[in-house]
Order: C-alpha cells, then structure tokens, then sequence
C-alpha cells in the first residue's frame, strides 16, 4: 500500500516552480486522496458523535424512569 502522507512535491524537483501545486500531476493524485481521507474521518466522527449522543439519551433515560421505563419513587 502505498504511503498517501508523504508528499511528493520535493525542494529539489526539477518542475518545481511558483505554480507548482496547480500544475504538478503528482501533487494532484496526493491532494485528491488526502481530501477523500478527510471526508472518510469527517463521516466516521459523525457517526461516532451520533452514538455518543444517542447513549447519553439512553442513560438520561434510565436515570430518570429505572430500567424498566418506570418512574422511580422518591
């Protein structure tokens, strides 16, 4: 698998120039799969804070009503 955290641009490439990163077909492909990581993560943390809201509900719940769904007495 190859390594996408390495950037490809180098100080001594021989294409470097002001431009580079508009131009560079390389640096594209790089780009282009880090901004799909990024979506990847952006989705997984999603999901993640869905679940950590939804189990802070249900423990809300059970602290108020007991496991049963009955109000507990005082």
């Amino acid at each position: 698998m190859e390594n996408t955290k390495v950037n490809p641009c180098k100080p001594d490439c021989p294409l470097r120039s002001a431009t580079c990163h508009a131009e560079c077909e390389a640096y594209q492909l790089y780009r282009e799969r880090r901004l799909q990581e990024y979506e990847q993560r952006a989705a997984r943390r999603a999901v993640q804070d869905a679940e950590a809201v939804r189990g802070e509900k249900i423990r809300r719940d059970v602290r108020e009503r007991g496991l049963d769904g009955t109000r507990r007495r005082r």
